[in-house]
């Protein structure tokens, strides 16, 4: 009765891991941060922002399906739409999302998901967020 307790609960737990991993999908793109002192983040959605030790800039895109196919997300998600753009000009390293990946069809079918970003940035770097006008971060070098 054990071995088929712990076989139940063994596959129970495979299961759900397995679910987990189709609920999103992830892109990571990192960027030298190089001679850069304030990033200025132009994205439209849910950002979580956090420092760290690494001179540069980390960026994980995680596309979660509210009512799309996960292989629909897949598949728009190699197609590069998703991906955050950046230009360097003197001290300062914008990053934005691309303005082209608002709609979303696959098949016919409209998908919906949500957005969630992720963003690493140094410590000692200013980090200015556009959207919501505020300064976000401010470290000490």
């Amino acid at each position: 009765m054990r071995k088929f307790t712990f076989a139940l609960v063994f596959f129970s737990m495979a299961f759900v891991l397995a679910a987990q991993s189709e609920a999103d999908k992830r892109i990571v793109q990192s960027f030298s941060t190089k001679g850069i002192n304030t990033i200025i983040v132009k994205i439209d959605g849910k950002i979580e922002f956090k420092t760290w030790q690494h001179p540069k800039v980390c960026v994980q895109t995680s596309l979660i399906p509210v009512d799309a196919k996960y292989r629909a997300v897949e598949i728009l998600a190699e197609t590069g739409d998703y991906d955050v753009l950046t230009a360097d000009g003197s001290d300062k390293m914008l990053l934005y999302d691309n303005p082209n990946a608002e709609y979303i069809y696959f098949k016919g079918e409209r998908q919906t998901m949500d957005i969630k970003y992720t963003i690493h940035v140094p410590e000692g770097v200013r980090v200015i967020d556009v959207y919501r006008n505020n300064l976000l971060a401010v470290s000490s070098q």
